[in-house]
């Protein structure tokens, strides 16, 4: 059996990559400012686009400066709107720039526009050089004139009082601009430059953090009763002998490392192999996706019960009105299905799976939605998104290669209650591998903060 490191070649076909900052370490510091300031990035976003809807969806760490401290730059998922953040001395994160909907951000160089449209033929910009990691707005603005009669277009720089900008104040500013690399609104979602805000815990440097830095052990669905547990490979364990925990819904049980198996994988054994009947009462041998983990995870998380859909069941719709109009108030999008998915009944919340109408291709790349949204005390308090493309030329691979253009439901194996905040572990299964998700919930989204995958089908 194949497999594929961190959703590689299964979801390949939605964001491909050369990674243009994937071996820089100070491009995972930027990144790590983000998962750590996220909440505030979150409401800022409200805030500045008053609209649920609007989320940091998609980010880039960039160095515009070339100081050796990376900026990173925040959009939604359609690229109309962001911030640009840069990196201050206490690993908090400052608005170098901000645009809407109703504007156009261009950065060359050190060099940031925001550019918003005057009157017809007639725009105006904002400016802000960035130089040794600190932000300086122009005192002028760039006021731009296009003549339709000659093709010509004609720039002046103006003061708050609209006068002319002296020659010296305008020099002085110019002066400090470095030519570099132009990005754009338009350019945002060229290849090797985004990545989904939800998924950046991949990339975090978090050494204290327990999830971060042990790798929990996702187990295979295979045979159960023949008391051996398939852990799937991943070349950051190199002790799996530490790994003695089993974790299924709440319940846990001891188990051993016999030997590695094909492809890396691991082969685990209950220690009380009586133990299986009541672990995985009620589940197929293929809905069996317990994790594997070390005793030191259980100093910050504790598992919780929940009662979760189970395959061969009735798919329940959801009924209640206030939470279909939350989520269309949420999303402004168009809701195509609405299904209960799991509940913790000791804190009360509320799992619902949504697939929305697809966007047209005009919308941008990431058109197609599917969400677990997560409700407690009468709201919607969290949501992960998965995000899929919807391709005309290609309506049978949307969220996952050969997905005949549906959305496969996601199987949750443990939820947990830790010190960062509530965790969920899960398997999205495809026709051609499952892809596993460890999820946390950080203000009011959910981010993955470790996967892993199994590939076992295509060519």
């Amino acid at each position: 059996m194949k497999k594929i490191a961190l959703l590689g070649l299964i979801l390949a076909f939605i964001s491909p990559k050369s990674w243009a900052w994937y071996e820089n370490e100070a491009a995972y510091k930027a990144i790590t400012a983000l998962f750590n300031n996220l909440e505030t990035v979150q409401h800022q976003f409200i805030n500045f686009i008053p609209s649920p809807a609007c989320h940091p969806d998609v980010y880039m760490p960039i160095d515009i400066d070339n100081d050796g401290v990376w900026e990173i730059w925040v959009r939604t998922h359609d690229g109309k709107a962001g911030v640009l953040y840069a990196q201050d001395k206490n690993g908090g994160l400052y608005t170098v720039a901000e645009d809407s909907k109703s504007d156009d951000v261009v950065i060359n160089g050190n060099l940031v526009k925001v550019i918003s449209s005057k009157h017809a033929g007639v725009t105006q910009a904002i400016l802000t050089v960035m130089k040794n990691g600190l932000a300086e707005q122009a005192t002028f603005v760039e006021e731009s004139t296009y003549d339709g009669k000659n093709g010509k277009t004609t720039v002046k720089y103006l003061t708050e009082d609209g006068k002319a900008a002296s020659s010296a104040e305008t020099k002085k500013f110019f002066a400090k601009v470095t030519k570099g690399t132009e990005y754009s609104e338009k350019n945002f979602f060229e290849i090797s430059k985004h990545e989904f805000v939800n998924t950046m815990g991949r990339h975090l440097r978090l050494p204290s953090d327990i999830t971060i830095k042990e790798h929990p052990i996702f187990v295979a669905p295979e045979e159960y009763a023949k008391n051996t547990f398939l852990g799937i490979s991943d070349v950051a364990i190199k002790s799996p002998q530490a790994y003695t925990k089993m974790v299924f819904k709440p319940h846990i049980t001891d188990v051993k490392f016999v030997k590695m198996a094909k492809d890396n994988d691991f082969n685990f054994r209950m220690v009380t192999p009586s133990f299986t009947k009541k672990m995985f009462r009620g589940y197929e041998p293929y809905e069996a996706t317990p994790i594997i983990v070390k005793d030191s995870w259980f100093k910050t998380h504790h598992p919780l019960q929940f009662s979760r859909w189970k395959f061969g069941e009735k798919k329940e719709t959801c009924k209640n009105q206030w939470m279909l109009d939350d989520i269309k108030f949420h999303y402004k999008r168009g809701i195509k299905s609405v299904h209960w998915i799991a509940d913790i009944p000791s804190g009360e919340r509320h799992f619902y799976i949504v697939v929305f109408e697809h966007k047209g291709e005009e919308a941008g790349p990431f058109n197609a939605l599917a969400s677990l949204v997560c409700f407690a005390e009468g709201e919607l308090v969290s949501t992960f998104d998965f995000w899929g493309r919807y391709d005309s030329k290609d309506p049978y691979s949307v969220w996952r290669v050969d997905d005949d253009g549906d959305f496969g439901w996601p199987e949750l194996s443990v939820i947990a209650g830790t010190d960062e905040g509530l965790e969920i572990y899960m398997r999205h299964p495809g026709p051609e591998g499952g892809v596993f998700y460890c999820i946390r919930e950080v203000g009011n989204q959910f981010i993955e903060v470790y996967g892993n995958s199994q590939y076992w089908g295509g060519n």
